[in-house]
This record gives structure tokens, C-alpha cells and sequence, in this order.
């Protein structure tokens, strides 16, 4: 094996839980095809992708011993590998997610923000009560 034991059956485990072969995968995040790839997906492939040193393993493991057996994993790696920029597109996507995100929540809270202090401008409570604190303050 190319892939700690561990590391092996993490991997695994994953990919077949998803509803997407590691090609169809690849494509679809290539494509930014976020009707095909949710973002939980996503997420769970960005902790997932290798490290050099795995992809190296791998590769070395391959390249000696063509015929040899590979797992799902070590096929996903090898695959995975075969864009230098797939880790850089799946980590931008996921990231772009979390901006839109945070940017749809503060957009929210910045319109209540907005119509509350509509409401206060329009308030007549509000113009006599600081009338009567600015007359107070002059004394």
C-alpha cells in the first residue's frame, strides 16, 4: 500500500458514501458545477485531499508496478493529482461559500439595521424624549 492504513480507509469510506465516481467528482468541480457537487461534498473533499508526500506514494507505487492492485483510495489520489490546480479550485469554491454565506447574513442584518433606524427617525416618542434631555442638558 502506497497510503497509511488509516488514511486509506478514510478516504474510502468517503468515496463510497458519495453519490459521485471520483471522475464525475473531478469534473463536475472543475466545471464549478454546484448542481452536481453540494457543498457538504465539497467540504468533505477539501479534508480529504492529499498531501505531496501521498500523492508521491502513490505515484511511485504506481510507476514501479503498473499491474499492481490499487485501492479506491490511491486511485483517488493518483486522480486527484493529475491537476496541479484541483486542491486550489475545490479549497476557492468552498471558501467562496463560506463568503457568499457570510455576506447573505450580514446583508440581512445590516436591512433590519436599516428599517429599525427608519423607525426610530420617524418616531415621535423618541423627538420628545431627546427634547426633553437636550432642555434638561442646558440647565
Amino acid at each position: 500500500r502506497a497510503l497509511d492504513v488509516k488514511r486509506d480507509n478514510q478516504i474510502a469510506i468517503f468515496l463510497s458514501k458519495s453519490p459521485l465516481s471520483v471522475e464525475q467528482f473531478i469534473k463536475a468541480t472543475l466545471l464549478l458545477d454546484g448542481n452536481t457537487v453540494s457543498r457538504e461534498l465539497r467540504e468533505g473533499m477539501v479534508k480529504l485531499l492529499p498531501s505531496q508526500e501521498e500523492i508521491a506514494a502513490v505515484s511511485n507505487k504506481m510507476e514501479k508496478d503498473a499491474n499492481s492492485q490499487t485501492t479506491m483510495a490511491e486511485v483517488f489520489v493518483s486522480s486527484v493529482s493529475q491537476d496541479p490546480y484541483f486542491d486550489q479550485y475545490i479549497r476557492a469554491w468552498t471558501t467562496c461559500d463560506d463568503v457568499e454565506e457570510t455576506c447573505s447574513v450580514l446583508s440581512e442584518q445590516c436591512r433590519r439595521l436599516i428599517q429599525a433606524m427608519k423607525c426610530l427617525s420617524q418616531s415621535d416618542s423618541l423627538r420628545l424624549f431627546l427634547s426633553i434631555v437636550l432642555k434638561l442638558g442646558k440647565k
